[in-house]
């Protein structure tokens, strides 16, 4: 019988072959299921989390696997509370297999999680990495829209447009992109600087020195360079969405090449 876990990975794929299957056939009614069916897993999805906090001992919410979980809920909270009507709603071909890895893998590594410390500085703890988890999800979401920008206007610029596309259209993937990178700074800007009182807590310190808090702040670096370009200098839409793209890239690279050493 499947559990909590197996279930949540089934809703996601389910969602992932319904959205692959709409943008290949261009048809809105397999994206709509998988609209419901990213909907189910997400609420399945909280029930993990439950169940993470019901094991003794309770694994950190920092937990390497822990935290790419919890990045794909709330980009898929993100898609179900935004995104889902209209021809927003074949983003779910990019959430959907994202979710479903991140369950799998926490899955496939349950008695491995690092447990809690429980100490007296877990607030912040759980703070930086609810707010950074939160600001990583939209920068993805603002990655994923920037990406199928650059596919879309490739193909337009090639004169082979999408016939019967469920994609979003080039200005409404530009202003998801626009809306989740302002957003996402915001909330990664907010986690590191509660990361910040996280270490003072932790160590006397204010400044971390390991190599997360190093890979989290040239992350930060990389996305403010991105932000002002977008906001101050004026940056177009399709230089944006390559910087969204190689952001989140580097965004991912950096977290977890500090995570594997």
């Amino acid at each position: 019988m499947l559990d909590i876990y197996g279930l949540t990975a089934l809703a996601y794929f389910a969602a992932a072959v319904a959205a692959t299957f709409g943008i290949s056939q261009g048809s809105p009614r397999q994206t709509q299921i998988a609209t419901v069916l990213l909907a189910l897993g997400a609420l399945l999805h909280g029930g993990t989390f439950y169940a993470l906090h019901l094991r003794d001992p309770k694994p950190s919410l920092g937990d390497p696997l822990v935290v790419p979980s919890l990045i794909a809920w709330v980009a898929v909270l993100f898609f179900c509370a935004f995104l889902s009507r209209g021809r927003r709603a074949g983003l779910a071909v990019l959430i959907a297999p994202m979710a479903f890895l991140s369950v799998a893998l926490l899955a496939g590594r349950l008695p491995g999680l690092a447990a809690d410390s429980g100490a007296a500085h877990a607030a912040w703890s759980h703070l930086h990495v609810l707010l950074s988890a939160a600001g990583m999800a939209l920068l993805g979401v603002a990655g994923g829209a920037g990406l199928i920008y650059i596919l879309r206007y490739r193909r337009l610029k090639q004169k082979r447009p999408l016939a019967g596309s469920v994609l979003p259209s080039l200005e409404s993937l530009d202003r998801i992109n626009v809306v989740c990178l302002a957003i996402g700074f915001l909330l990664l800007t907010l986690g590191v600087v509660t990361g910040f009182f996280w270490t003072s807590a932790r160590s006397g310190s204010f400044f971390p020195r390991d190599l997360h808090a190093g890979a989290t702040l040239a992350a930060w670096g990389i996305y403010l360079v991105l932000v002002i370009g977008r906001f101050g200098v004026g940056q177009g839409p399709r230089p944006a969405a390559l910087g969204a793209v190689t952001g989140f890239g580097l965004l991912v690279l950096a977290w977890a090449g500090a995570g594997a050493l």
